[in-house]
């Protein structure tokens, strides 16, 4: 090697490839829309057992799988929501307010959601195939 030779080096840097990660956390922002319309896309389907995947575990070990299955069939869930308000309890209960117009009477509905897993799911405290949802 010759003294007035210079050393080089070359570093290539690779950026490590990294994955979208869908995150399914916020009952605000979920798959393009709010979780209760997604659920509601659900009902309208008649995807029972997906609406069972997206039951929380604490409605689920309060009522067993064949009594929520019926009770999805049963529910009447069609009406028009609009997002108006979202609240959080100490105990992770998020309280999602839905202004709606249900046999030409508005009225506002709250629903209930937990994260679990980093995931939304619904929650009842009780089952009422006539009225799912709590009303103000």
């Amino acid at each position: 090697m010759l003294q007035n030779e210079a050393k080089v080096k070359i570093q290539i840097h690779v950026e490590d490839e990294k994955e979208d990660v869908i995150v399914f956390d916020n009952p605000a922002i979920f798959l393009g829309s709010d979780f209760p319309t997604y659920i509601q896309t659900l009902a309208k389907l008649n995807r029972l057992q997906d609406l069972l995947k997206h039951t929380s575990s604490l409605t689920r070990a309060k009522f067993d799988d064949e009594k929520l299955l019926n009770f999805y069939d049963e529910i009447q869930f069609s009406y028009p929501i609009k997002l108006k308000a979202i609240t959080s309890s100490k105990s992770g209960i998020i309280v999602m307010m839905y202004r709606t117009t249900i046999d030409a009477t508005t009225k506002t509905i709250k629903i209930n959601v937990i994260v679990e897993n980093d995931t939304c799911r619904i929650y009842f405290d009780k089952l009422n195939h006539q009225a799912p949802f709590m009303g103000m």
